[in-house]
């Protein structure tokens, strides 16, 4: 009996394309998420450095510098919340029905109304909180700081409430998407 016709070789069954298929895609949700989790990280530490710095030095520009850079970390965040949602949905309405034994995404899309409040998913109103409080807070903490308003704090001011308008926008995107 020759090796390839042993009954062990025979025995081990290659994974379909859907199964690659699918491995391949929920690893790419755990890089994600993990990426995910390192720029809240990075968030609230550069939000942390700004608004102490700021207070500290009584820098109403440090602090009204904050929430623009808040807003690409934010739109970063969004971004890669909508690839991971649109990944799972994917593996969602392409894989489960072709793998036996799956059935997480399914079951995630009949309750997720468990998981909101006021029609907001919970981990919507999480992440995108992470972003909004900072730079909520760095407005206020700058207006505090002004002695007396500039041209450029004016300017600032008006980019701030742009930008954190911009992150609801983003959110409520994400909502809808959800």
């Amino acid at each position: 009996m020759t090796m390839e016709n042993s009954p062990s070789n025979r025995m081990i069954e290659r994974p379909s394309g859907a199964e690659l298929e699918y491995a391949a895609l929920k690893e790419e949700v755990l890089r994600r998420l993990e990426g995910r989790q390192q720029l809240i990280s990075i968030t609230l530490t550069i939000a942390g450095a700004y608004l102490g710095v700021g207070w500290t030095s009584g820098s109403s520009v440090a602090l009204l510098l904050y929430p623009l850079l808040g807003a690409l970390l934010s739109a970063a965040w969004a971004q890669n919340e909508l690839h991971i949602r649109r990944l799972n949905t994917y593996i969602r309405d392409n894989l489960e029905a072709n793998l036996p034994g799956l059935g997480w995404e399914n079951y995630k899309r009949r309750t997720h109304f468990e998981t909101q409040i006021a029609g907001w998913p919970v981990d919507v109103l999480a992440f995108g909180g992470v972003f909004l409080l900072p730079q909520l807070l760095a407005v206020l903490l700058g207006f505090f700081q002004i002695q007396r308003l500039t041209i450029l704090e004016m300017i600032l001011l008006a980019a701030d409430i742009l930008a954190m308008l911009g992150l609801l926008a983003m959110m409520d995107s994400v909502r809808k998407n959800t």
